[in-house]
This record gives C-alpha cells, structure tokens and sequence, in this order.
C-alpha cells in the first residue's frame, strides 16, 4: 500500500492558502508521486489539492486514492480543488470524525484494537520535552 503523508513545508505557524508550486520548492512535478492508495490529510486545504495533483492515475491500475481528512493544520477550511483535478484523479474523500463511521462498527473493533495495542511492542526511544522548549526540538 502507498501513502502520501500531507505535510506543510514551511514552519508550522505560517499557514498555506493557495496551491503554489514555487511555495514548495522540493515538490516534484504533476504525477510524480505515483500511485497513491491512502493520504492521512492532518493539513487539509491547499497544501492536500497540491499532493492531490502530484499523484498518477493509470489507465490500467482500477484502485482509487483515498484521501482521509484528520485534521486543519492550515487553518483553511476550504477545499480549492478544481475541475481538472476531480476529473483526472479517481479520488474517495472522506473523514476520520463521528459521522465518517458507524458507531456500532467502532464499538465491534474496540476489543481487538485494545487487545492489539496491548500485545504491541512499546516504544524505547520516547523522549519526553516540556511546552517551553518544543521550538528547540
């Protein structure tokens, strides 16, 4: 399975409006992303319909991209995507909130993921930090 994790990349208290490539200098070119099942979107906005257009549609690969918004990062709460991207994409939006799921399948998997987690190896390398240091991290 391919992801495409959207990030901004700039600092994160400046915020992306508008999909400029020359805001993204280390951004490749249109379909350069290749084949995409899944994008976690924590961003949303602009900065999603720029990875959105960075992603290749095949006329022999069927399967969709699937785009799941998580969060406003940007603080843009509008989606620009324009006629050509919808078009030439085979793209599933959807959400990660209450709404996007049944409660009832959640309720279903909730023992299983408990029981998942628990079983998980635990992460060694986690390094606590407090608020008022975090810009030196």
């Amino acid at each position: 399975m391919h992801y495409a994790q959207v990030q901004t990349f700039r600092q994160p208290s400046q915020c992306i409006k508008r999909p400029d490539l020359r805001t993204f200098p280390q951004l490749p070119r249109a379909g350069a992303l290749g084949l995409v099942d899944v994008i976690p979107d924590y961003v949303y906005g602009a900065a999603v319909v720029t990875v959105f257009n960075l992603i290749t549609t095949t006329e022999t690969d069927p399967s969709e991209t699937e785009h799941v918004g998580i969060g406003t990062m940007s603080q843009d709460v509008t989606l620009p995507l324009s006629a050509q991207t919808l078009r030439s994409k085979r793209l599933k939006l959807g959400g990660s909130g209450p709404g996007s799921y049944l409660l009832a399948a959640v309720g279903k998997e909730t023992g299983g993921i408990i029981k998942l987690s628990a079983s998980s190896p635990k992460p060694t390398d986690i390094v606590p930090y407090s608020l008022n240091t975090i810009s030196e991290v």
